[in-house]
């Protein structure tokens, strides 16, 4: 089987189709399509995008904004601190237990 090839150009509209330039030369059937863009994408300047994103924060930061992930630190240092402070309660509790408990051994012995 021949292949005949034909290169033609177009425009894809918003639903999906494709709108050709002009008529095919090849004779009627069925055909295989490769369509490719014919506009180079987009490319990124990381470079601006940092500097913007540096700009809003200093923004931010001017209006006292806080951000969540500054608040949730925060928190939980807040919670790190209270967590410290129970651990020092509870083993104050058990060395007083443990004297104690020591004390009435003691003076059961002694009686």
């Amino acid at each position: 089987m021949d292949v005949i090839e034909t290169t033609l150009e177009g425009t894809i509209q918003p639903d999906g189709t494709l709108i050709l330039d002009s008529p095919t030369n090849l004779p009627p059937g069925r055909v295989e399509v490769v369509v490719r863009s014919a506009v180079a994408p987009p490319t990124m300047d990381w470079a601006a995008f940092f500097r913007m994103m540096d700009e809003i924060r200093a923004d931010q930061k001017a209006r006292g904004h806080v951000s969540q992930a500054e608040e949730s630190l925060a928190e939980i240092r807040r919670m790190d601190e209270e967590s410290d402070r129970e651990l020092e309660d509870i083993a104050r509790l058990q060395e007083e237990c443990w004297r104690r408990r020591e004390e009435d051994e003691r003076g059961a012995a002694g009686s």
